[in-house]
């Protein structure tokens, strides 16, 4: 983690590499974690119309309903996309 908040996890789902997002979630990265604008992991996924990280973050347990800074959940996200 730098000033940024990034972590291991959120830097994986940003690169699309599903393999990374599932050994780190297998050695305990923390799925909530928020960067400093209060994006988690599952935020970066559903924002990139990741489906297949998305949803192994949510079965990873992710909290769907974590606010960033800009007030959205997850959910407020997957509603603004096309897909």
């Amino acid at each position: 983690e730098g000033t940024s908040g990034k972590t291991a996890l959120h830097m994986a789902v940003e690169l699309h590499d599903l393999p990374a997002v599932n050994l780190l979630l297998n050695k305990g990265a923390n799925v909530d974690a928020a960067m400093f604008n209060g994006c988690t992991a599952l935020h970066l996924a559903v924002g990139r119309q990741d489906a297949a990280i998305a949803n192994l973050l949510c079965q990873a347990g992710a909290d769907k309903m974590i606010r960033n800074m800009e007030d959205e959940t997850a959910l407020d996200l997957a509603d603004g996309n096309d897909d």
